[in-house]
């Protein structure tokens, strides 16, 4: 379940889901926020002109991709590290064939 603002293991699952269904007026809440979200960040046009727009910059100015997106430390940690390190995880935990493959190459 991952919606914004969360972020929940399908194991961890059952209790925000059984929240949810009993609570109406959070649920409502919820639904109204992410759909703000979403139409302020996922407008068909602006998501068309983030495209045409980086298109344009790998001609115009190719020398932009070589800038930064993040500032210190901590954005890319949360931005690409950190997710990074949860799907690690879940993977390890959540694969029995994993687990017998490592076993397997360990001998």
């Amino acid at each position: 379940m991952n919606c914004r603002g969360s972020d929940v293991r399908l194991e961890e699952a059952e209790g925000p889901l059984r929240e949810l269904l009993w609570n109406r007026a959070l649920r409502a809440e919820l639904g109204a926020a992410s759909r703000q979200w979403m139409d302020i960040y996922y407008q068909e046009a602006a998501m068309v002109e983030h495209y045409r727009r980086a298109y344009l910059d790998l001609f115009e100015a190719p020398h932009r991709f070589h800038v930064r997106r993040f500032v210190g430390h901590s954005e890319p940690w949360l931005a690409v590290a950190l997710p990074n390190h949860h799907w690690a995880a879940r993977k390890r935990t959540n694969s029995p064939w994993r687990t017998l493959a490592d076993a397997v190459r360990a001998r």
